[in-house]
């Protein structure tokens, strides 16, 4: 979530129209219909569940993502609705650096919504702010049905022994290439490629073409820096989340280093190009400025449809460096989703019943087909291998190939990693910049990061 960006886009989705309008952020948009959860209707995994007593409900749901995440979450909730007319659907979006805002402004108004998108990292710390309400009383009473569902993505939307979050599909860290522009100049990037080979291929690909490298500005959470540690057999915190996980400043000022050679690069695209970027629709691989882009797996299918058919995607690890000990990749749920504290007890469980359907129903995801990760439903995931589109595929199967070639998902962010992270932000425009040489940057995030761990745990 994912984007300096401070200007909010939000849109209101009708319900006769897919056609999405930009409107005032924190408005929610005109209602659209949608479907309710475990029904045991034709398409549907889920048994016939114990739901609640029909009552004429209006669900706003929000989420952060491109045109194509709006179009699919929009059908879906139609088809919710058509089954279920006494469930309607408020729909609202806007970018992701604006999204976290977004629901502060709306838990700060007693006016949150009743379904809420979370990244990963955050379920924690939207369960301490109570945003998000455990979902164990809607899974006990039948009204969430998640039997089918994998057992460690379960818990992974899990914080002290509930339940507050459901993953909409598992991704993993990569790196998208232009496949089409390497094949016709002869060129190949190995599945797991080092920062050597990634630069040197990035110089060929701009003395033979002029276009640049996409580096790491968009990596959300100090990606760049989770790798190095990560890649040299530590983790970001220690066991508790009272420090860093590690003590040698030396291996994150590397990643320092990397980052301030870039910046000066002809070769690499120049920073302010992402002062506007709001989604993986405008990363600079789509006007063909750049040929690569640091995402997330899910990421592609939005990113594909961005570029056209005329040019076809790639993907591979992001670059680690040669001596790493582990490869430092590894699979964790994609955007989650969790039902508001905020409503009536019958808009919650009728929410509860509508996530149920988006995690369960065949015919729904036939229509999301993955854009938000590999389903964690085991007879979704092979009901619908059939109706994925070349991209999507190439996206499972690189999901599978890091689960099998990366490390151990990390534990969830404590609550003050946002915290953690704006100031290691701070930090890094500083390198780029050439306001801070790397060792400076070093040492001033480690006593950062492990001042702000420290007065957490206190």
């Amino acid at each position: 979530m994912k984007s300096s960006l401070k200007k909010i886009l939000c849109i209101a989705i009708s319900a006769a129209l897919l056609l999405a309008a930009l409107t005032a952020c924190g408005s929610p948009s005109s209602s659209s219909s949608a479907a309710p959860a475990s029904t045991g209707t034709p398409g549907s995994t889920a048994p016939d569940a114990a739901q609640p007593e029909a009552e004429e409900v209006t669900l706003s749901y929000v989420w952060w993502g491109n045109q194509v995440r709006a179009e699919r979450t929009t059908t879906v909730t139609e088809m919710y609705t058509a089954l279920h007319p006494e469930v309607q659907f408020a729909l609202e979006y806007c970018d992701g650096g604006s999204y976290n805002d977004l629901i502060t402004t709306r838990a700060a108004g007693q006016n949150l919504p009743h379904l809420i998108q979370v990244d990963y990292d955050a379920v924690p710390r939207y369960a301490d702010k109570n945003i998000l309400m455990p979902l164990d009383e809607f899974v006990d009473a039948g009204i969430l049905d998640i039997s089918k569902c994998d057992p460690n993505t379960i818990a992974a939307g899990t914080v002290d022994g509930k339940l507050y979050a459901l993953s909409m599909g598992n991704n993993a860290r990569c790196m998208f290439y232009d496949a089409t522009l390497l094949e016709n100049l002869e060129l190949t990037i190995s599945a797991e490629p080092t920062w050597e080979e990634f630069k040197e291929l990035g110089q060929t690909i701009y003395e033979k073409t002029g276009i640049k490298t996409s580096y790491c500005w968009q990596i959300t959470y100090a990606e760049h820096l989770r790798n190095s540690i990560r890649g040299a057999g530590y983790e970001f915190y220690n066991e508790d989340q009272t420090a860093l996980g590690f003590e040698d400043p030396a291996i994150i000022e590397r990643a320092y280093q990397e980052l301030a050679e870039a910046g000066a690069a002809e070769w690499v695209v120049d920073p302010s190009e992402y002062a506007g970027i709001t989604g993986s629709e405008l990363e600079p691989i789509v006007t063909e400025k750049a040929w690569n882009a640091f995402l997330t797996s899910n990421m592609g299918v939005g990113l594909q449809a961005a570029m056209g058919e005329e040019r076809s995607l790639g993907i591979c690890m992001q670059p680690t460096f040669s001596d790493k000990t582990r490869q430092p990749c590894y699979v964790q749920p994609s955007q989650l989703t969790g039902v508001g504290t905020g409503g009536t007890d019958a808009e919650k469980q009728a929410a509860a019943a509508a996530l149920s359907y988006i995690i369960n129903d065949i015919d729904a995801n036939k229509v999301l087909l993955n854009e938000r990760g590999v389903s964690m439903n085991s007879e979704v995931s092979n009901a619908i291998a059939g109706d994925l589109d070349t991209i999507s595929q190439a996206i499972a199967e690189y999901v599978t190939y890091a689960a099998e070639h990366g490390a151990p998902a990390p534990a969830l962010e404590p609550a003050c990693s946002a915290e953690i992270f704006e100031a290691e932000k701070n930090i890094r425009q500083k390198v780029l910049f050439g306001a801070m040489t790397p060792a400076e940057a070093a040492a001033e995030f480690m006593a950062s990061a492990n001042a702000i761990l420290a007065e957490n745990a206190g």
